[in-house]
C-alpha cells in the first residue's frame, strides 16, 4: 500500500486497497503522530489553505465496523482546531464487511466533517436498510448543512456521490419513499450521474445522489 501519494492536482491519498488489512492494521497506520505528519505536509503544500482535502482508499480489505470506527477516530478533530481542517473528498470503502454498526461509524465520520465528501463507495458491505438509511440521513443531519455544496468549476449545487448497491438492503424502493416521506435528506437515485439535473438553487438542490441503489 501507498501511505500518501502527491496526485497532480496537488491532492494527497491514502491508497491501501487489497492489502488484506484488519481494524487493528488500519488503528496502526492512522496513529496521532501520522495525523500530525499529514497535517504538517499539506499546509506546507498550501500553507493559506483553509481546509485541506484527502482522497481515501481502503477498498477491499477486512475492515470490519472496528476499522470503520478507527476511520472515523482518525478524522474526528476532537478538540483540535487544525484537525478540522483535514476533510475526505473521495471515500472508497466497498468490500470490507462494515455491517449496519460500521454504517453509524461512516455517518459520524460525515457528520463531523466540516467541508462537503464528494463521494462514498460503501457497495458489497452487508448493509441492511438499516445502515443505508442511517448512511443517507447523515447528509441531510449535517449541523452545519453543508450539502449540497456550490461547485464554482460547474457552477451548480452539487451533491455527494454514494454508492450503497449490493448490501442486503431489501425493498430498496420503499426504503427510499420512507426516506423522502421523512423530509430529513434530499435525495435522487439514478444510474447515470451524467444526467444530473444542474440545479443552482440550494434549498431544492439534492444532498445526496445515491447510483444505481435500485438497480442492485
Amino acid at each position: 500500500g501507498t501511505l500518501h501519494v502527491v496526485e497532480p492536482d496537488q491532492k494527497i491519498s491514502l491508497d491501501f486497497p487489497n492489502e488484506g488489512l484488519n481494524n487493528k492494521a488500519l488503528r496502526e497506520i492512522l496513529s496521532p503522530w501520522y495525523r500530525r505528519q499529514l497535517l504538517s505536509e499539506l499546509e506546507s503544500m498550501n500553507p493559506t489553505a483553509e481546509y485541506h482535502y484527502i482522497n481515501v482508499d481502503l477498498s477491499c480489505n477486512d475492515l470490519g465496523p472496528d476499522g470503520a470506527e478507527a476511520l472515523a477516530d482518525f478524522f474526528d478533530a476532537g478538540d483540535d482546531p487544525k484537525g478540522s481542517r483535514l476533510c475526505i473528498s473521495v471515500l472508497k470503502l466497498y468490500r470490507n464487511q462494515l455491517g449496519d454498526e460500521g454504517a453509524r461509524h461512516i455517518a459520524r465520520l460525515v457528520l463531523n466533517q466540516q467541508q462537503p465528501m464528494h463521494e462514498l463507495h460503501l457497495s458489497h458491505n452487508g448493509l441492511t436498510s438499516l445502515g443505508a438509511a442511517t448512511v443517507i440521513l447523515a447528509f441531510g443531519r449535517h449541523p452545519s448543512q453543508i450539502y449540497p455544496y456550490y461547485s464554482p468549476q460547474w457552477r451548480f449545487f452539487a451533491a455527494c456521490f454514494c454508492r450503497l448497491e449490493r448490501n442486503n438492503i431489501h425493498n430498496a424502493s420503499e426504503l427510499l419513499a420512507a426516506l423522502e416521506r421523512s423530509r430529513e435528506v434530499r435525495l435522487v437515485e439514478t444510474s447515470d450521474k451524467r444526467a444530473m439535473q444542474k440545479i443552482r438553487t440550494k434549498e431544492v438542490a439534492p444532498q445526496v445522489v445515491l447510483l444505481h441503489f435500485l438497480s442492485s
